[in-house]
């Protein structure tokens, strides 16, 4: 999936300039939407008193734990 996501890059950076340290920072970026989903998950049981559905939360906490770039965008 990485030749996916390069791919993808590479049709947005023929349309718009993308600074090189912005580039750097996707992955961090990438993380930061995770966690959001994850904390999401857990604000909206809260809010509504139910018990957090783990598997809403599997795949991001996943990304997170593993390491995986690309939000589940492996390097295959």
């Amino acid at each position: 999936m990485k030749h996916y996501f390069d791919t993808i890059l590479e049709g947005y950076r023929t349309e718009t300039d993308v600074d090189e340290m912005l580039l750097e920072k996707l992955p961090l970026f990438i993380d930061m939407v995770l966690i959001e989903n994850v904390v999401d998950e857990f604000e909206c049981a809260a809010e509504e008193g139910e018990e957090v559905d783990y598997e809403d939360i599997e795949d991001p906490a996943e990304c997170l734990i593993n390491d995986i770039p690309y939000a589940g965008y492996g390097e295959d």
